[in-house]
């Protein structure tokens, strides 16, 4: 613990130095020490990690939290968010579908290789055993474009081997959205929203390059309707008004629900009432909390709005600044690609029924901030976007599908659970701090309450 301290006291102490230095000598010179002498030798391959020595990625994830909370100086921030996040803003590539060829190794040789962890030692290994003048195929060219501390992290989101590493780095990128550190958010998502494509790229226009802000409207009265109807729109779709105004997605998600399990004694639904469009615009009527929510929801994106207004930089110049140019022409890229981050965070909340309550919370803090951020495109594909609105795009996820079967799923199951009413005012009366202490420590308690 004495050496933790001390550690944390120097961190801090870089921390003032670079906070306070105005000379951009003395800054540069800060940041290569600190990404070349300590973070690229010590934190990158603690990262890198085998599956065999997770828990020490465990103890870093949790070392690198606490890093991040404590720092105040953006040019830190920058040096620690570029190892971790990568260097380049170029627009992600999506995944394109592998194709099967021929391997050029023996069984033998392949065997070997397969033993290997490594990924490193593994691609070495193989271009040692291929025959002279020959291509590894097995290596994908846009796979090898991703940072690998990057793909490690955004892979552990969803990890599910019983420890705490996904909590942990669930955590962990909270804190970095909490910094409102613009390469942080760029990097993450917003590379993929940009104003205008970038003009050495020969991709195919993308959607949601222009439109309204929320929060951002010329009008004051344009954009508090903006945001109302978005709000009334998600607010349809939660669990105590979604069998009134989406029973059709209910009735989907309790066949999906049939088929997943064995039970025989499945308690039937009740049908949703036939006139439920009188319904929906009923409940919005008498949703009083409607207007607290789109106060809330003004006053979080115009302050935003106002800090990024006048410590961001033009992000088309900000992603030019970072973007290296790429030799290989661009393939086809579908119409908008979030990004692995955002379609990570969209996967998980569909499965929030599924998931203990402090790995939610995780989540939707973060979906939050992201939500929040006040970004003209981002806001067009987080709020407005679906399948059934952008059908050239269906193989991504968006985020009001997975809203709306999330809301499905729990209102479906919630009808399966004796005296549920009783027990959901308990929870409430209580609050969500017990639950949330007891599933950091029990992270399978929520399996076993499925």
């Amino acid at each position: 613990l004495e050496h933790v301290d001390a550690f944390f006291v120097c961190w801090e102490l870089l921390d003032e130095i670079a906070a306070v230095a105005h000379n951009e000598h003395v800054l540069r010179v800060v940041q290569s020490q600190l990404m070349n002498g300590f973070l690229r030798t010590h934190v990158e391959p603690a990262l890198l990690t085998s599956a065999a020595a997770r828990n020490q990625a465990l103890t870093m994830v949790s070392y690198l939290t606490d890093m991040i909370t404590a720092t105040h100086s953006m040019h830190v921030l920058d040096a620690l968010f570029v190892v971790l996040l990568g260097p380049d803003l170029m627009p992600e590539r999506a995944p394109q579908p592998t194709v099967e060829r021929p391997s050029m190794l023996s069984p033998e040789d392949q065997q070997m290789l397969d033993m290997i962890e490594d990924d490193a030692l593994r691609a070495e290994a193989a271009q040692l055993l291929m025959p002279p003048g020959s291509t590894n195929f097995g290596s994908d060219a846009a796979a090898s474009e991703i940072h690998p501390v990057r793909a490690a992290l955004v892979s552990w989101l969803t990890l599910d081997d019983g420890t705490h590493l996904s909590l942990n780095t669930l955590r962990l990128f909270d804190t970095i959205l909490s910094t409102m550190n613009q390469f942080a958010f760029t990097s993450l998502v917003l590379r993929n929203f940009l104003d205008e494509p970038m003009p050495e790229s020969d991709a195919p226009a993308r959607e949601f390059y222009s439109g309204p802000a929320l929060g951002r409207g010329e009008s004051v009265a344009a954009d508090q309707e903006l945001v109302r109807a978005v709000v009334e729109r998600f607010v349809d779709a939660v669990p105590s008004n979604i069998a009134n105004a989406l029973p059709e997605c209910v009735v989907a998600a309790a066949l999906r629900l049939d088929r997943m399990t064995d039970e025989d004694d499945v308690q039937p639904l009740e049908a949703p009432p036939r006139n439920f469009q009188r319904m929906r615009a009923l409940i919005m009527r008498e949703s009083l909390g409607c207007d607290n929510y789109v106060r809330d929801c003004l006053l979080r994106l115009r302050t935003n709005a106002n800090y990024t207004n006048v410590c961001w930089q033009n992000k088309a110049q900000f992603v030019r600044r970072f973007s290296k140019s790429r030799d290989d022409p661009e393939p086809d890229l579908p119409v908008v690609y979030p990004g692995m981050f955002l379609q990570s965070l969209i996967s998980q909340l569909s499965l929030v029924v599924k998931r203990h309550m402090a790995y939610n919370l995780m989540l939707t803090s973060m979906l939050n901030k992201l939500l929040c951020i006040g970004d003209s495109a981002l806001s067009a594909y987080l709020f407005l976007a679906n399948s059934a609105t952008v059908p050239s795009a269906a193989s991504n996820l968006f985020l009001y599908d997975a809203f709306v079967n999330a809301s499905a799923d729990a209102y479906v199951k919630s009808e399966r659970v004796p005296k549920f009413s009783a027990r959901l005012a308990r929870q409430l009366r209580e609050g969500v701090e017990t639950a949330v202490r007891v599933g950091a420590a029990h992270p399978m308690a929520s399996k076993d309450g499925q």
